[in-house]
């Protein structure tokens, strides 16, 4: 994996959205691990101006993790305009001083529109949380040689990634801080990290990676 992935040591760093900066991301790959910088929901203009600090501070491999759920299908305007005016007089009536949030701050991106400002930046290292690209993004990645790993939180989902052409599997357990990447519908797994790593290990072919919990050698 480490040969794969091109870096000395076998650590990849988890990618927080709101937490990791492009410091972060570009100090661990200097270090010899996998940097990883989260763009999930992000403008596409955005992400390219955040692949390229990470590219100002680094010439070491990292990779770029996409949230692939499917955003929100209508946005309405009106009533976020109505919420944002109660919130302000809220706020005048504490005297609590806070900035108005605009409308287009608000909006999720897709993964399929970030893809392609990726792909212009070079990056061939690709990361996954919340399910998996559809099957024509898969094919597109596929097509610019990209390495791809997806997470999982149970055995299924695994399978899932497997099925569907990731390289990687990063296996979650329920210890993971934050969101957890379950995708597939149902009982929300509670599988823990070091009971989950072996079970994927048994179901897969492709290399695994643990995720949550892990507090020691």
């Amino acid at each position: 994996l480490t040969g794969k992935l091109g870096i000395a040591y076998p650590f990849i760093q988890a990618p927080m959205l709101g937490i990791t900066s492009p410091a972060m991301v570009a100090a661990v790959s200097n270090s010899g691990g996998l940097g990883s910088l989260p763009v999930g929901g992000l403008p596409p203009e955005k992400v390219t101006a955040l692949i390229r600090e990470v590219k100002a501070l680094t010439n070491k491999p990292f990779a770029v993790n996409l949230f692939t759920y499917e955003p929100p299908a209508v946005y309405n305007e009106a009533t976020f305009h109505k919420m944002q005016e109660f919130l302000q007089f809220l706020y005048g009536a504490h005297q609590v001083a806070a900035a108005p949030v605009a409308y287009q701050d608000i909006r999720i991106h897709s993964y399929r529109e970030q893809v392609p400002a990726l792909l212009a930046e070079g990056i061939s290292l690709v990361s996954f949380t919340f399910g998996m690209p559809d099957a024509a993004t898969m094919a597109t990645l596929r097509a610019h040689h990209c390495i791809l790993a997806g997470t999982a939180t149970s055995v299924g989902e695994a399978l899932a990634l497997e099925m569907g052409g990731v390289d990687i599997i990063v296996a979650q357990g329920i210890e993971a801080g934050g969101h957890r990447g379950t995708f597939l519908p149902g009982r929300l797994p509670q599988v823990s990290t070091m009971a989950l790593v072996p079970q994927v290990v048994d179901r897969v072919r492709v290399p695994v990676v643990a995720a949550g919990g892990i507090a020691d050698g």
